[in-house]
């Protein structure tokens, strides 16, 4: 079967019809980032995840600044989380490990921290052991959220440990 946008001529087309992602115009996908109806904002997010993965930075900066957009929209926050496991810099982390200590862990919060964690499993260990060491310690949360704290940097050491060249 042809490609309908195969000869089409537009900077974000192929020849062969393919949709660069990494050359699309991002402005639509700004605008649907925030975007009241919840499907038009995830799909814009998730569109700018995937520009940001072949090379638009300012496409994941912009996810990062929707932390401060969305900060009383639970909902909202949990799936800007999901598209920010790419955008591995230190300023992510830290605005990641940052949500931790403004969100309050609750039984309403758990979906939202564990999407958090699980982010933040995906960073390199230097980026994000010192920040989950001091939430490990800190006796402001229960010892059950210490311990997943503590879970998360043993997983990152036993997962680093099995590319050492020491064996």
């Amino acid at each position: 079967m042809d490609n309908p946008l195969k000869g089409l001529k537009a900077p974000w087309i192929s020849q062969d019809g393919e949709i660069l992602i990494e050359k699309l115009p991002i402005d639509p996908y700004l605008e649907k980032a925030l975007h009241p109806d919840y499907e038009v904002f995830r799909q814009g997010c998730m569109t700018l995840k995937m520009m940001h993965h072949r090379g638009k930075v300012g496409a994941a900066i912009y996810l990062l600044g929707l932390f401060h957009y969305y900060r009383d929209n639970l909902q909202r926050l949990t799936h800007v989380v999901d598209c920010l496991d790419t955008y591995q810099t230190r300023e992510c982390a830290e605005a990641l490990l940052s949500e931790l200590r403004r969100v309050k862990s609750s039984n309403t919060t758990r979906n939202y921290h564990n999407k958090i964690l699980r982010a933040l499993s995906s960073f390199p260990l230097d980026m994000v052991e010192n920040g989950l060491t001091e939430l490990a310690n800190d006796r402001l949360y229960t010892q059950k959220m210490r311990g997943k704290f503590k879970k998360v940097i043993a997983n990152m050491r036993r997962d680093d440990s099995l590319f050492d060249d020491d064996y």
